[in-house]
């Protein structure tokens, strides 16, 4: 079947009526929409959003808080702390502080982490013993409901072997996005690292030009994956442990991290971050020195990052390509970055930092992604379900080959291992074989990533962007995402 029959039988439309609303958040919650007129879905849609406001503003949470004495939220903790005596603290990505018992959070001790490290409904309320012992910005738990999505892996096998569509152009199609040869070469960097090879996972970096989808991108993965996404170069005590609190940061939080503005990182970040990353990145191994509370942090856990950044804002590194490889390009747009901000006389590694990512992207095309959104008359956009989407990549994973890729002068040690992982997944998401030689060249960052599309004669067989298909409004047919 073809690419109009997908749209027209397995996209949901829904439409965003709250301006400052991520559209992702509604397709989480699809099926709160169902049978509702478009007035009762716009209301639905702001009792929403300001669960969601309580999570991230501190002070929309306080002042309901102020005035009602309780409020509720739907969150994922930005870090936790659990103490011996049965107390958990977490903090929200606003910055508030929810104190509870640990017997909210579940049964037994994997139960209780893994609902800790994913989204959830809390209830909290005013209380002044609470504030007394953590702050000002501290509240009592007394509801916790887990809000795991589900993984729907029937309708993923179905809908793969059904279309006559690549499974990378499924995976886009899914965000909503037309798949055309501009949206397959700006996307399936970004896709990639949603997969892992032999247990490691696939970090990628890519710096593109304004407009293409960043921020929607790693929002999608905050509510799809449980990923955090920050719009900014994190600090350590955000990333991995905070040594005056004592508290767990979002790579024990998080499926997987995606970071933006790296064009615009400071060296003071850059530097207090640079050996636990490059640790954690490699091996998984997070580590974090003695604390005021005399702990040393010293965790396994392996967690993709994906790292954005613009190419094209005069940048005059990339603009005027003073260098042809892409690994180059990434470090000097970072070194440009660091040099502006002269706050640390310290002398920072940037090739190193770099070496742990399996792709560094430069992608300098104007691709204005709204451009290229599935949309009906109404102004909906058309998503596959969190859960189908969920089940999608599972069952792409399960596909994957482990094809050994021998290494070439250019591609030797830790880029061998990259260019094995490339290698196996591309081949996957594009359901053909791929030149061995150039998977290597552009893991060396000596092609362009979208070499690997003209190896194969790689055609987008959708519409281009200015191409009109007429969809079926199938309205909110929606699912919850638990």
């Amino acid at each position: 079947m073809t690419f109009e029959d997908f749209v027209k039988k397995e996209l949901v439309f829904i439409k965003n009526y709250v301006k400052d609303a991520p559209h992702s958040l509604f397709v989480a919650f699809k099926r709160e929409f169902e049978g509702l007129s478009e007035d009762k879905v716009r209301d639905k849609q702001f009792e929403l959003f300001e669960l969601y406001l309580n999570s991230i503003d501190k002070n929309s949470l306080m002042t309901e808080l102020s005035l009602e004495g309780r409020a509720s939220l739907i969150l994922k903790p930005s870090s936790f702390r659990i103490y011996s005596d049965g107390v958990v603290v977490i903090t929200t990505r606003g910055g508030a502080k929810l104190v509870g018992e640990i017997e909210l959070f579940g049964r037994n001790k994997r139960e209780i982490l893994n609902n800790i490290a994913d989204w959830m409904y809390v209830e909290v309320t005013h209380s002044e013993q609470i504030i007394e012992e953590y702050g000002k910005d501290a509240c009592l738990i007394e509801l916790v409901d887990p809000l795991k999505g589900y993984t729907n892996e029937d309708d993923a096998k179905r809908i793969l072997d059904e279309y006559d569509l690549t499974p990378l152009e499924i995976l886009i199609a899914g965000l909503g996005i037309k798949p055309t040869n501009e949206t397959l070469r700006l996307f399936a960097p970004r896709i990639l690292s949603l997969f892992s090879y032999q247990d490691r996972p696939i970090h990628v970096m890519q710096f593109t030009n304004v407009e293409t989808g960043k921020t929607e991108f790693g929002t999608r993965l905050e509510f799809i994956f449980s990923w955090t996404f920050y719009s900014e170069f994190p600090s350590v005590a955000e990333l991995i442990y905070d040594g005056r609190t004592g508290s767990a940061g979002a790579v024990f939080t998080s499926q997987g991290i995606v970071i933006d503005e790296m064009d615009k990182v400071s060296k003071s970040k850059f530097l207090e971050s640079y050996q636990p990353l490059n640790t954690g990145l490699e091996n998984g191994l997070w580590r974090r020195g003695v604390s005021s509370h005399g702990r040393r942090l010293e965790v396994y856990r392996r967690v993709p990052f994906l790292v954005f950044g613009n190419c094209n804002q005069g940048n005059d590194v990339v603009d005027t390509r003073l260098y042809d490889n892409t690994r180059q390009i990434s470090k000097e747009i970072i070194e440009s970055a660091i040099s502006r901000t002269r706050d640390d006389d310290r002398m920072v590694n940037v090739y190193s930092f770099l070496d742990r990512f399996a792709i560094c992207d430069v992608y300098s095309k104007y691709v204005p992604i709204t451009e290229y959104l599935i949309t009906n008359d109404h102004g909906a956009i058309g998503v596959l379900p969190d859960s189908i989407y969920r089940g999608l990549v599972a069952v792409i994973q399960q596909r994957i080959p482990t094809e050994y890729v021998e290494s070439s002068e250019e591609c030797k040690g830790r880029k061998r291992r990259h260019a094995e992982a490339v290698y196996n997944v591309m081949r996957v998401l594009l359901d053909t074989d791929l030149d061995v030689d150039i998977v290597r060249q552009v893991v060396a960052g000596n092609r362009d990533f979208g070499a690997l599309f003209d190896s194969v004669s790689i055609e987008s067989k959708t519409q281009t962007k200015d191409e009109e298909i007429e969809y079926e409004d199938i309205g909110f047919d929606l699912e919850a995402i638990q």
